[in-house]
């Protein structure tokens, strides 16, 4: 889901014109390390590439880092790669 939304945040920064019907074209999880109930942990998101119907989303999943106040650089405990397809209006037809 958090990927899902970073594409979103990215179409409205660069205008690549994704609407919002885009649907899931693959998903990719390796789960590294178990998390256990109760701990703390950091998600980060990032768009790795955005065209104007194609788009690739990483997600990494690591413990939370107590030494340091945003709970960076802690132990990398899942990963995904997200392929997302636009399928609004405004994407080119082949």
């Amino acid at each position: 889901m958090l990927t899902s939304f970073t594409i979103s945040c990215a179409e409205n920064v660069d205008g690549t014109g994704w609407e919002v019907n885009n649907v899931s074209r693959t998903l990719n999880c390796s789960y590294l390390k178990p998390i256990m109930q109760g701990e703390y942990m950091r998600v980060e998101c990032e768009v790795t590439a955005l065209g104007k119907r194609n788009g690739l989303c990483r997600g990494v999943m690591r413990k939370w880092n107590k030494e340091r106040e945003d709970g960076a650089g802690g132990d990398v405990c899942y990963t995904c790669e997200h392929g997302k397809v636009n399928t609004g209006i405004g994407a080119s037809k082949l």
